[in-house]
């Protein structure tokens, strides 16, 4: 494993940490897979994809937790299906300045990685 791989992972966690990472965003409403602000036919959809497979945590319809998209998982989509999300609180609209700089970072990964493959293949 390469720096570079390992220093996308570090900035993964710290978008994580700071609550950046699409992957960590908790729903503001359980069973909101797509984080749209509504558990409609698209989070249906969502779990459908992922039906009895393992998943990250709190991603791709495992809205539990528990590490595995499962028929707990749509009771939760069940029970909040087509409710409207929680008022918002004040000032969450706006995101953490610290974001955009983990972000460029993860891209900054991203294309150094995707950089490094092509460039692998082609000598």
């Amino acid at each position: 494993m390469s720096w570079r791989i390992s220093a996308c992972a570090l900035a993964a966690v710290l978008a994580c940490a700071l609550g950046a990472g699409p992957a960590c965003a908790a729903p503001a409403l359980p069973g909101d897979a797509n984080l749209d602000g509504r558990v409609d036919k698209l989070d249906a959809a969502i779990l459908a994809a992922h039906w009895f497979k393992p998943s990250v945590p709190g991603t791709n319809g495992d809205f539990n937790g528990d590490g595995m998209v499962d028929d707990l998982d749509l009771g939760i989509l069940a029970a909040n299906w087509s409710l409207d999300p929680p008022p918002e609180e004040p000032g969450m609209d706006n995101p953490e300045p610290a974001s955009l700089a983990v972000w460029a970072f993860l891209g900054l990964c991203a294309a150094g990685v995707a950089w490094r493959r092509r460039r692998k293949r082609s000598g």
